[in-house]
């Protein structure tokens, strides 16, 4: 759904799927829950949370665990997969430690 110039206040947003341009989210709690894709163009966020709830709160706990030791090296993996994305690289593409 398409949001425009929208005053949104005091209550819990899902991004997933939605499209908001020129709007304001003011003490909000904004849901991010990695089923699909959502827009933010030129909005305002005042006194907002982020919660990463669903299938994009089990992919960071994982990750988490992951960083921690899950795996021989899962901390290095995490610092790649970091530098991928602020590189705006690495979506979708297998991750493999640089040797």
């Amino acid at each position: 759904m398409k949001h425009t110039d929208e005053h949104i206040s005091n209550r819990a947003v899902r991004l997933d799927g939605e499209d908001f341009h020129n709007c304001v989210f003011e003490e909000c709690t904004l849901e991010i829950g990695g089923a699909a894709d959502c827009v933010l163009d030129e909005c305002s966020f005042i006194d907002c949370k982020w919660a990463f709830v669903g299938a994009a709160a089990t992919t960071l706990a994982l990750m988490a665990r992951l960083s921690a030791g899950l795996v021989p090296d899962g901390k290095a993996l995490m610092e790649q997969l970091f530098a991928d994305i602020r590189r705006g690289a690495g979506f979708g593409q297998p991750f493999k430690l640089a040797t």
